[in-house]
C-alpha cells in the first residue's frame, strides 16, 4: 500500500536468555533511527517517528512494537 512500510525483524532470544520471550500481544516500545553521512560534509537522518526531536531517545516518539508468533 501506499504512504506505508513494513518491517520484519528477527529478534535472536538467546542474548535474552534470562527473560521469557515475547509472544503474540506482547509488545516493546522502539524508535528506529538511521544516520548516515554521505560525503562528510552531508549529514541524513532518518527516523521511524519525528516528533522534532533530534534525540534518538526521547520516549515521546517510541511506538508500540507488537509481537506475533508465526
Amino acid at each position: 500500500e501506499q504512504n506505508q512500510w513494513n518491517l520484519e525483524v528477527c529478534i535472536p532470544y538467546q542474548v535474552f536468555k534470562r527473560y521469557t520471550p515475547p509472544g503474540t500481544a506482547n509488545q516493546w516500545y522502539v524508535n528506529l533511527t538511521r544516520h548516515r553521512v554521505t560525503d562528510r560534509t552531508q549529514r541524513e537522518y532518518q527516523r521511524l517517528n519525528c516528533n522534532g526531536s533530534l534525540r534518538s531517545d526521547d520516549q515521546n516518539a517510541f511506538i508500540p512494537l507488537r509481537f506475533i508468533e508465526q
